[in-house]
């Protein structure tokens, strides 16, 4: 069972496989769920929506990848409020330079990690990840 679930918009794949990277290097291998990974990921003509809502169903956290481009998705609500409902623990991860007064309400009620101006937050990722 995966129990972190990576939300992310198609356009920031490279950043989201990155974070999946550092996440299993850094003692939670095998324990990822992004969908775009050969290995645990969504599979050839498998029923997409579905899938990703059994896996955030299946994790214990989940981590939005906030871009500019995660914000324009309708299935981030998807994703994160069905996250929500379940009482799974969010982590927003900041991954572009989007202000972080133009997130949505629901997005400011959990502690961000700002990846690129933050240099401690792969050490709070840790943390929150425990």
């Amino acid at each position: 069972m995966s129990r972190i679930f990576i939300s992310h918009s198609s356009l920031n794949e490279t950043k989201a496989v990155e974070i999946k990277h550092w996440i299993e290097t850094n003692g939670w291998d095998g324990e990822v769920f992004l969908d775009l990974d050969p290995e645990r990921g969504l599979v050839a003509g498998e029923k997409w929506a579905n899938a990703l809502k059994k896996a955030v169903h299946r994790c214990e956290a989940v981590l939005p990848l906030i871009s500019k481009e995660w914000l324009s998705s309708k299935w981030r609500l998807s994703e994160v409020g069905t996250a929500r409902l379940l009482g799974k623990h969010i982590i927003p991860i900041l991954i572009d330079d989007t202000d972080i007064s133009a997130l949505p309400t629901d997005m400011t009620s959990e502690q961000i990690i700002d990846r690129k101006g933050d240099p401690q937050w792969e050490i709070r990722l840790k943390d929150g990840l425990k």
